[in-house]
């Protein structure tokens, strides 16, 4: 009972604060609901009732959160480093975006370093299952990416550990390269079957090319509904194909495998996040927020340079630097 006491005592210090209520509420939910509850859990329960604000809806984004990596000094759920690693790197900063802090940063990643937390164990809020929601988002900066390459921005399982079985993807945003962009693309495995139907990946149809600075992606889903899949770039929502494996009324595999930021990625991440809800629209659209010009990367044109008279029997040897590269 003196949990319940101490909680007591921080919800009359706090009910008039509407956002710190909404933050002791969540850090004291951070498990996944279970079929029994217990008279400390039924208390909780109460107090949210008698405390009904809009700042403990489910759908708002500071309540549904799992975990937000914001690159600070200090990381809400502490990661551990593989590779060549940068911190403290400029984020997405004003005035090109003004919502953003002036200090913010981010963390900058080799193409073979990555992140990892691990998984607390079973039913965390970590692992997905079909009637699960799941909103994961994040600022990118990749660059370069090749068409057909997969970049994970976060993804849980598939680690290749002797713990777990192979193919055990449980969820991963990624961005992948086509036709020169990049695209968001979400994966999942099902059970196991004996070709590749198990897998189970989506495609936007909307993308942006590498090099351009800092972009906001993400990807909405319903487990079991195949139909609720929505991506999001920069602001703009985006239909997309599920083209490999098709979609799936199944269950994903869920086990207790790690989680991994940055997985073969090339670039710099931002404010990347898990939420147990699909966020609605207005707050995915209003993420995007940038002031100036589109950064776009092109290919100089293919004019032939003028050579002037070359006398007969003459070589002329020119060498030329500074050439965007094209493939």
């Amino acid at each position: 009972m003196k949990l319940a006491k101490d909680f007591v005592a921080a919800f009359v210090r706090t009910r008039g604060e509407s956002s710190t209520l909404a933050w002791r509420v969540a850090l004291l939910t951070t498990s996944k609901p279970r079929p029994a509850v217990s008279a400390i859990g039924s208390l909780i329960i109460s107090l949210c009732i008698l405390s009904a604000t809009p700042a403990v809806a489910q759908e708002d984004p500071e309540t549904s959160v799992v975990t937000r990596w914001d690159f600070s000094s200090e990381e809400a759920t502490p990661l551990s480093q593989h590779g060549n690693v940068g911190r403290d790197q400029a984020g997405p900063r004003p005035p090109e975006f003004p919502k953003m802090a002036v200090n913010n940063t981010a963390v900058k990643l080799d193409s073979g370093a990555y992140l990892s937390v691990s998984d607390p164990g079973p039913e965390s809020n970590f692992d997905f299952d079909n009637g699960d929601e799941i909103t994961l988002e994040a600022w990118v900066n990749p660059s370069s990416v090749r068409d057909g390459q997969p970049l994970y921005i976060i993804g849980k399982g598939r680690t290749n550990s002797p713990k777990f079985a192979r193919d055990n993807q449980n969820w991963a945003l990624r961005i992948v390269g086509i036709d020169k962009e990049a695209r968001v693309n979400f994966l999942f495995a099902s059970k196991l079957s004996s070709s590749d139907q198990h897998w189970h990946r989506w495609t936007s149809k909307l993308g942006f090319p590498a090099a351009t600075g800092w972009h906001h992606v993400a990807v909405t889903y319903e487990f079991g509904n195949p139909e609720s899949i929505r991506g999001w770039v920069n602001g703009k929502a985006t239909d997309g194909t599920w083209d490999m494996g098709g979609s799936t009324k199944e269950s994903p595999v869920v086990d207790d495998d790690e989680i991994r930021i940055g997985e073969r990625f090339s670039g710099m991440l931002d404010a990347v996040a898990i939420h147990r809800a699909v966020l609605d629209d207005k707050t995915l659209a209003d993420r995007f927020n940038r002031v100036g010009e589109e950064r776009v990367v092109k290919l100089a044109p293919e004019v032939m340079p003028d050579l002037g008279d070359i006398p007969a029997g003459r070589v002329l040897f020119q060498l030329s630097g500074n050439m965007p590269a094209g493939d």
